[in-house]
């Protein structure tokens, strides 16, 4: 954890996906409802790129997002403040697309820098400003007007990341320009139309944790950046003096926390800045076939509180968060559920500072 954060882990898994070396494997990995950000893996064998790609501004893309190659395309000018940006879409033209396809999908790659809690209070008390507008899908109809066919497509989560928009019966005419447009202050890396191979063309051996622990680590040197890039980090410079204010625990103990991580069950790592989760797995057991590539998909389960004054009990690691929540903090209808949680990690969160140099204390069960 390099933020002023508190991360809640309550499952880790790693999964090796085997595929053919000429088929491309997506995984849907964008913030939305359950229907558009479910976790699918896609296999791409035959994919088109833009044969033509403008911005809103009418600039030429297209050489921009034809690959991930670390090449963002700003499609905006006027930045509002941070996460919010002026009106704006890219615009493309893949020809004439095979709509018969039963899995039409559009792959774009791109990154998100979000706003947070107190840029989020004040765009909502000033009634001149609207909070972003997420990404939305226009087609072209029958009278060449563009028209809404998706207004939410959902958005990359957070650094670059895929997500997958299916096209399937949103085009109104023979003209199969898309447009995305929106507010969010977004940076596009590629995009692509698709169709999904089939499930022959991909293995997925799933990969158990074999070993977990929790430590202090410190922090890494930021790394020099431009202004369309995201934020990365140098892993191999690392300073272990503290980066941003203390916060309150109780935090999960220091040592193995593979227990903690093998189940969705509620029982969690709750982790604040410098800590780190080292996690060991086994080998899959199937050997990679001739001619195939094998990718890794890390997928965890849990939940993330940044320390932005404005954030609800954002200084502090309580109340804890749990599956079946329906509001933070619980709502009254959900106290009893929430003080079974409490009881599920109470033996674990007896680490109340981060920093190594601070005393450790056992933290007692909240009163009601």
């Amino acid at each position: 954890e390099e933020l002023w954060e508190f991360a809640y882990f309550d499952h880790i898994q790693l999964t090796a996906i085997d595929h053919p070396a000429d088929v491309r494997v997506f995984t849907n990995e964008k913030v939305g409802p359950p229907e558009l950000a479910e976790h699918r893996i896609y296999a791409v064998r035959e994919q088109l790129r833009p044969l033509a790609a403008r911005d809103s501004h009418g600039r030429d893309i297209t050489a921009a997002i034809a690959e991930v190659d670390g090449q963002f395309v700003q499609a905006f000018d006027r930045l509002i403040c941070q996460g919010r940006v002026e009106p704006h879409f890219i615009e493309l033209d893949f020809g004439t697309l095979p709509t018969d396809e039963h899995e039409l999908v559009l792959f774009l790659t791109g990154w998100l820098y979000p706003t947070d809690t107190s840029l989020n209070i004040g765009i909502d008390q000033n009634p001149e400003r609207s909070l972003p507008e997420p990404p939305s899908l226009w087609v072209v109809d029958e009278t060449g007007k563009w028209v809404c066919a998706q207004p939410f497509i959902g958005f990359p989560g957070g650094k670059t990341k895929s997500i997958a928009v299916s096209l399937n019966g949103v085009f109104r005419s023979q003209d199969h320009r898309v447009r995305i447009a929106g507010s969010q202050q977004l940076y596009w890396d590629e995009a692509i139309v698709g169709w999904h191979a089939g499930d022959e063309f991909v293995r997925q051996q799933p990969l158990e944790i074999e070993s977990a622990k929790l430590r202090y680590r410190g922090f890494s040197r930021f790394l020099p950046r431009r202004p369309d890039h995201p934020h990365w980090f140098d892993y191999h410079q690392v300073s272990t003096a503290p980066q941003w204010p203390a916060l309150e625990g109780p935090f999960t103990r220091y040592g193995s926390v593979s227990d903690l991580l093998r189940e969705d069950d509620d029982r969690m790592v709750v982790m604040v800045s410098g800590d780190e989760i080292g996690l060991e797995f086994p080998l899959p057991a199937e050997p990679l076939p001739a001619a195939w590539s094998r990718d890794f998909v890390l997928h965890s389960t849990g939940w993330d509180k940044d320390a932005d004054l404005n954030t609800v009990a954002g200084q502090g690691s309580l109340p804890l968060p749990f599956m079946d929540q329906t509001a933070y903090p619980a709502t009254l209808e959900q106290v009893d559920l929430a003080n079974e949680v409490w009881l599920k990690n109470a033996d674990t969160l007896t680490r109340q500072r981060s920093h190594p140099s601070m005393r450790l204390k056992t933290v007692n069960a909240p009163q009601n």
